[in-house]
């Protein structure tokens, strides 16, 4: 099932979060061990996590962010990934196919050690691995989600993170890793916004929105405030009824492939394809009929 949202929780902060988890309508949990904690803290927010999921289930979707294959504390993260059996990880910071290499090994252990599979969820958050981006995609043999580091990607570059939907180095490389995830059949979600304040829910409306407009299907969020916006956006009934009636429209047509839209506009066999294959892919990858 492709997740809507998927909400960051720093790992130091699991048991703070919990109580009022059940308030939010959320797809996932994603526990974090790596940029929200400080290097001084790994250890303690390993310790934290494991004591808190050994005696809770706050969700039936949990990732754990472990830190990168190349960072120290890689091992150690592992380590807990298998005492707390999470339903999958997200990887960050990947740069190369070894990177996934070593991690698909890994899950395949784990597989054979519990009977279950874990989900893999990777990030692109560097100018190597956006360079090396065709390989990750087109030779992994496990990846489950896929998404762009837009804080790490910006400091990549070299510049403030700007506006998504604006024309900018950073929208170029979302655009193109999109076409590439296209390409490689990979699922693509839409990476955090900074926008959770009140007064802030706007913009992060027209993030959102950019981004499904440009084919991803849901967003990660930092911070609960996000979640109805983000279910807002991403709401799979009404994309669901909008294909249904294109479908029907082109129907009503004895003989031609061509529909005028409700903005006036001519559409014709690409757009009908377009709207079959959503309804396939969503009755297949989120059990809507």
């Amino acid at each position: 099932m492709l997740p809507r949202n998927l909400l960051f929780i720093p790992a130091l902060k699991a048991k703070d979060y919990s109580q009022n988890l059940n308030r939010y309508n959320l797809d996932g949990i994603i526990y974090d061990l790596e940029d929200s904690i400080s290097f001084s803290h790994k250890k303690l927010a390993r310790e934290t996590l494991r004591s808190y999921l050994k005696e809770n289930t706050p969700h039936n979707n949990i990732f754990i962010r472990i830190n990168s294959v190349k960072d120290t504390n890689y091992d150690s993260d592992w380590q807990l990934v298998l005492e707390v059996k999470p339903n999958g990880i997200l990887l960050p910071k990947v740069e190369t196919l070894e990177d996934i290499q070593d991690v698909e090994k890994k899950i395949k252990d784990y597989k054979k050690l519990n009977g279950k599979d874990l989900s893999l969820f990777v990030a692109i958050e560097t100018l190597r691995g956006y360079y090396n981006r065709e390989e990750i995609l087109g030779e992994a043999e496990k990846i489950d989600l896929f998404a762009v580091g837009y804080e790490d990607m910006s400091y990549s570059l070299g510049i403030d993170r700007p506006e998504l939907f604006a024309p900018n180095p950073l929208n170029q490389i979302l655009l193109n890793c999109i076409i590439s995830a296209k390409m490689h059949n990979v699922p693509m979600i839409d990476a955090v916004s900074r926008k959770f304040k009140s007064t802030d829910l706007d913009a992060l409306r027209k993030e959102t929105e950019y981004g499904k407009s440009v084919g991803l299907f849901g967003k990660v969020a930092i911070h609960p405030n996000q979640i109805n916006i983000i279910n807002e956006v991403y709401r799979i009934d009404r994309l669901v009824d909008k294909s249904k009636q294109k479908i029907r429209e082109f129907q009503k047509k004895d003989g031609i492939s061509v529909i005028v839209n409700e903005n006036g506009e001519m559409e014709d066999v690409p757009s009908l394809k377009l709207a079959s294959e959503r309804i396939e892919k969503i009755e297949r990858l989120l059990k809507i009929t």
